[in-house]
């Protein structure tokens, strides 16, 4: 089944294969290189906000999803050749109880945690310098949001002077390393559990999975060997 795309170099549209929705994929005109599910979620505000765009975005859900029944998705995340792919909201928003709990309390330890322990850390050494700790574990983690590779520029940058200096738990560049990996793995373990949550409250909720696809919240994702889902 073939999605539309619209190539973010040339404005080209055109049509790819479902399965290769969620792969990197190439241009017939200008040969871009570009992955069309990642362009269809973070395309500028601005153009998502006109009718022409919703109604594109709309149709492409709804081409996606067609022939898809709970029992034919619960047997395709088995087999793992069915994912899913949240177009409006977060994974987050299907999970409830006590895994959206895990998942807020994971969301917290990244988000408002550093902001009172290096604080506290700080003033247990008398020394406020380690507060740049703060905005290094956000960076980290907006690193990890954003797929970007300055966690381990950084982490090349602290081993290099580990190397040099030697390692020791009381030097900046070491505290720094810990606030930025506190940052990123947290991050990274609060979205692998939204995912795998969304996941597990489709498969075992019928009606969850019923409005999902009617209200336009998700887009089935057909894959071979392997099921896709992110946020």
């Amino acid at each position: 089944m073939n999605q539309k795309t619209t190539c973010p170099h040339c404005k080209t549209r055109f049509e790819v294969p479902g399965e290769l929705f969620n792969t990197v994929v190439s241009c017939p005109s200008c040969a871009a290189k570009f992955n069309p599910m990642k362009e269809c979620t973070e395309a500028p505000w601005e153009m998502t906000k006109t009718p022409e765009f919703q109604a594109s975005l709309d149709a492409d859900i709804a081409k996606g999803n067609e022939g898809v029944t709970h029992d034919n998705f619960v047997t395709g995340v088995q087999k793992g050749t069915l994912g899913f792919k949240c177009m409006r909201g977060e994974p987050s928003s299907l999970v409830t109880g006590a895994r959206k709990t895990i998942f807020n309390l994971l969301v917290l330890l990244y988000m408002v945690v550093p902001f009172f322990l290096v604080p506290g850390w700080a003033f247990y050494q008398h020394d406020w310098w380690l507060l740049i700790g703060i905005p290094v574990s956000y960076v980290a983690t907006y690193s990890a949001a954003r797929g970007s590779k300055i966690i381990f520029l950084f982490m090349l940058v602290c081993i290099g002077v580990w190397i040099r200096s030697g390692f020791s738990i009381h030097q900046y560049v070491t505290f720094f390393f810990f606030c930025a990996l506190w940052g990123y793995i947290l991050f990274q373990m609060a979205e692998s559990a939204q995912n795998e949550y969304a996941l597990q409250s489709l498969v075992e909720n019928p009606d969850l999975f019923t409005r999902a696809l009617s209200e336009r919240k998700i887009m089935i994702v057909r894959r071979q060997g392997e099921a896709t889902f992110s946020a």
